[in-house]
């Protein structure tokens, strides 16, 4: 151990150099980033006042899959150079609140299929047609949050006065397939 005399140890100095080589430019946690929000997610339709930053892809999806299937070729169509795969999965596992399992409450159908017909909105550029799918999607949702105190206050009121029933079919729970 070195020292600067009268039994002082000489501070570390490890890890305190600025030459990064391997360090990932802006521009490349950028296009991650760009690459992730691009792919369509949806939100649990039900549990969206408990989770409202958390959103789900598809359950077949992988971040492997992502990273090979869809992350490289991108990079190569806009002559981008790619991060490592173990890079693209820190990015998507720290800045993303994303599952891939379906959400243990059910999503709705309509929902989902608004959300992605407004990113493509977006993407085209198509203002006028954006605005009037998010007014429908928030009309949709208003709806929704309506219906659900409306059985809420219903169903405590059942509670209370046990003349009274509430029946409620859950159509919800049935998996949304591709038409």
């Amino acid at each position: 151990m070195k020292s600067l005399g009268a039994m002082v140890p000489i501070p570390d100095k490890r890890g305190k150099h600025t030459n990064r080589p391997n360090k990932h430019s802006e521009e490349q946690i950028e296009s991650v980033k760009t690459h992730i929000e691009s792919i369509p997610k949806y939100q649990s339709h039900y549990s969206r006042a408990k989770n409202i930053k958390k959103e789900y892809l598809n359950c077949d999806m992988t971040i492997t899959g992502l990273y090979t299937d869809f992350y490289v070729p991108w990079c190569r169509e806009r002559n981008i150079t790619p991060v490592k795969e173990s890079a693209y999965r820190k990015i998507f596992c720290t800045h993303y609140n994303i599952g891939f399992k379906l959400p243990r409450s059910d999503t709705c159908k309509t929902c989902d299929e608004t959300t992605i017909k407004i990113q493509a909105s977006k993407d085209a550029n198509n203002e006028e047609r954006e605005k009037e799918l998010t007014t429908f999607l928030n009309v949709h949702i208003a709806r929704a949050d309506a219906m659900q105190t409306l059985l809420k206050t219903e169903t405590n009121e059942c509670v209370k006065n046990k003349s009274k029933l509430v029946i409620s079919f859950d159509l919800q729970q049935s998996m949304p397939l591709p038409k």
